[in-house]
């Protein structure tokens, strides 16, 4: 006979396993989510501003709907990172291809290869991914070291 007794003392096991194995479960989590090439940039927004032809979209989400009210995300943010990661250059701090005197890239919230990169886990996967896995893991290692670490500190 199910009881609540026995339902309680299923979910506290349960529980008690995925905090115990927290960092496993996030990692194998990250790890899906990069290869996989998730991320949740309203990219189909910016779409509409540069593709003439918007009847068929590149992509479309899987959960939830693109947000215009989020400009500073796709019409900033995502566009200096994926130049960053296919420019002419290897992740320079000036980037040349952005302006014509070149933008100082380290300003901004992009990922730039030189000592300041130790400090940024969010962007060590650019530098040994491809743009796309890269800015997957610039996406969600924000999201899971957050987690992580207000969970310890809790």
């Amino acid at each position: 006979m199910i009881t609540f007794e026995n339902i309680k003392t299923i979910l506290d096991k349960a529980v008690n396993g995925i905090i115990r194995y927290r960092f496993i479960w996030t990692a194998v989590l990250f790890v899906l989510l990069v290869a996989f090439k998730f991320h949740g940039a309203s990219t189909d927004i910016w779409q509409t501003y540069v593709i003439d032809d918007y009847t068929k979209p590149i992509s479309t989400p899987y959960i939830g709907e693109p947000r215009a009210i989020r400009s500073d995300e796709w019409a900033i943010y995502t566009p200096l990172f994926i130049t960053q990661s296919t420019g002419s250059e290897f992740f320079p701090r000036v980037n040349h291809d952005i302006s014509l005197t070149g933008h100082n890239m380290a300003i901004i919230d992009s990922p730039v290869f030189d000592i300041t990169a130790i400090g940024k886990p969010v962007f060590w996967g650019a530098f040994f991914l491809d743009a796309e896995r890269g800015f997957s893991w610039f996406w969600w290692s924000r999201l899971f070291l957050l987690f992580l670490s207000s969970f310890e500190v809790a």
